[in-house]
């Protein structure tokens, strides 16, 4: 009698598994019906799982390339129960990203790995986006961006000072080492006012959480994939500080940055750096606003804080990354070397680098949008709709997440001729430097905050640079760069090897 209670409640137990499993892959089946009926074209993958298993098999970037040349420009892949659909098409891509953007103001569902990290301006949803956005604009104007000359200007002139020891040492160099620390610098100094010398001070409790900050949670792509497949995941692993970075890291500069924003408001001083502008920043009464002003105009305390951790990852990557290419190009370019050092010296002269006189460099404008587009700093981005869409022809139902593959954009050869040839006057006409082709800021309302500072800041380092040392290969440096084709940051699959030499 007892073993056939067992083997009845064996029975029970197997029926109820094989019926949730039924009911898994009905649904999960359901979302890939309904990418079909909406037209869209791309491969079927497995039951349940969707495409997973290809793209960890074969990476994001490239099972995306490798469907584009079979689907076209616009096609679907089902990732668990999300529909992806990526879309190349510029036509397309200037509804989703201008026209139609207030249905797709959102990057879809995230795992923020920290409570506070959903609150920063990337992060950020609906009215709370336009919100934040509305309030941190300010902070990047003109006058406000003058105000960051004098500290990028120190940090400039002891890049290129340890730029010239290396130099004079005749040593081969990783230049995102050096170009890492300087950028660091300026963060450090810009954002919070403090000054690590990361350039020298390695140690720095500081300069050790922030080099944290930029390697990546191994195990991302499979809890992105385990989330995907079951989307009530997400909230355990945001709840167990699972997300990108790690949550070690993030807390250190959750409690660093709180500190620094209580001590303010408790000893209110004059400062003039991001922390301060970001504290004293008000939501403007102003008709373009009015359907925000019932809610808090000012940043809270976690906005703050999440905002001044994002400026930290946003204005570290996309900086030292361009300079890490630029020094890179010019050193495999040497023509392209002398004419930009010829433009500084017919411009500027000997004058020290400020926003003024920089504006004047149009071709080192040319060269930096040519380096970005060839590596740019974010490889793809993602849009969400917010409700059911038609667009030229295309379904986009609510949910869908829009997939743009930027670096694929970027070399595609009908946008970019010959598009591994690194040519500057591709850019010669400024509007190629304000298409939707070109997609290394993203584009639209939703486009990067920092984009003038970060050429600013490129800029001023440049000059002081090029003044100084000039970049050469050398035995070890890889001709031509293979580049790594892991989704997020663009990145050399070996460290980049240059030499340089003293100008003097």
């Amino acid at each position: 009698m007892e073993e056939h209670d067992a083997l009845g409640g064996w029975g029970i137990t197997v029926a109820l598994g094989s019926g949730v499993l039924a009911l898994i892959y009905i649904y999960n089946s359901w979302w890939f019906r309904r990418m079909r009926k909406e037209g869209l074209p791309g491969p079927r993958g497995l039951p349940i799982l969707g495409s997973i298993p290809h793209v960890i098999r074969n990476g994001i970037m490239e099972s995306e390339d490798g469907w584009m040349k079979q689907y076209g420009d616009v096609f679907g892949w089902v990732s668990g129960q999300q529909v992806n659909v990526v879309v190349k098409d510029p036509a397309l891509l200037k509804e989703v990203l201008v026209k139609d953007f207030s249905h797709f103001t959102d990057r879809g569902p995230n795992i923020s790995g920290h409570p506070v990290m959903s609150k920063h301006v990337f992060a950020a949803e609906g009215k709370a986006w336009k919100r934040i956005r509305a309030i941190l604009s300010p902070t990047f104007s003109t006058g406000k961006m003058k105000l960051m000359n004098e500290d990028i200007n120190r940090c400039s002139k002891m890049l290129a000072a340890k730029l010239k020891e290396a130099a004079n040492a005749k040593k081969v160099i990783d230049p995102k080492e050096y170009f890492g620390a300087f950028t660091m610098d300026v963060i450090s100094a810009t954002a919070f006012s403090l000054d690590v010398d990361s350039q020298t001070n390695k140690d720095d409790p500081f300069v050790k959480n922030a080099r944290g900050l930029f390697v990546p949670r191994k195990s991302f792509l499979y809890i992105i994939s385990l989330a995907t497949l079951f989307p009530p995941l997400r909230h355990l692993f945001s709840w167990l500080q699972m997300g990108f970075f790690s949550g070690n890291v993030v807390d250190f500069f959750v409690r660093t940055v709180n500190m620094m924003v209580q001590d303010r408001r408790q000893n209110p001083n004059i400062r003039r750096d991001f922390l301060q502008l970001m504290m004293n920043a008000e939501l403007e009464n102003t008709a373009e606003n009015s359907d925000l002003i019932s809610v808090n105009k000012k940043l809270s305390t976690d906005e703050i804080i999440a905002s001044s951790v994002l400026f930290f990852v946003a204005g570290y990557e996309t900086t030292a990354s361009l300079l890490q290419y630029s020094a890179y190009e010019l050193a495999v370019n040497p023509d392209i070397h002398e004419r930009m050092l010829q433009e500084i010296q017919d411009t500027i002269g000997d004058e020290e680098p400020v926003y003024e006189n920089i504006r004047q460099l149009t071709y080192m404008d040319q060269v930096l949008y040519e380096v970005l587009r060839k590596y740019p700093p974010v490889n793809r981005l993602t849009r969400s709709a917010s409700e059911d869409r038609v667009i030229d022809g295309v379904t986009l139902r609510k949910g869908f997440r829009v997939v743009i593959p930027i670096y694929n954009i970027h070399h595609d050869p009908r946008f970019y001729p010959e598009p591994e040839v690194f040519n500057p006057e591709r850019f010669a006409d400024r509007s190629a430097q304000n298409s939707v082709q070109f997609l290394s800021f993203g584009f639209g309302p939703r486009i990067c905050l920092g984009l003038r500072l970060a050429m600013m800041e490129t800029k001023i380092a440049m000059v002081h640079l090029l003044r100084n040392v000039k970049f050469i290969t050398c035995t070890e440096t890889q001709i031509p760069l293979e580049l790594s084709k892991r989704p997020g940051l663009t990145q050399p699959k070996k460290t980049i090897s240059l030499m340089v030499e003293s100008r003097n």
